[in-house]
């Protein structure tokens, strides 16, 4: 009964530990993703490829 408590609880702490890090990898994806397209944006700024219709 105590073992399988254990193996419950290791597996429990497995799934959480990979869900966590999982999300972090997402938000790091993103983070990295926006801040690029915020570059480009600037970037467009200064070349005079932004949208004229503004």
């Amino acid at each position: 009964m105590r073992k399988e408590s254990e193996r419950r609880t290791y597996l429990i702490a497995v799934v959480m530990s990979s869900v966590d890090i999982t999300s972090m990898a997402i938000a790091s994806v993103y983070y990295r993703f926006s801040w690029q397209m915020e570059r480009l944006r600037g970037l467009s700024y200064f070349t005079g490829a932004e949208n004229k219709d503004e």
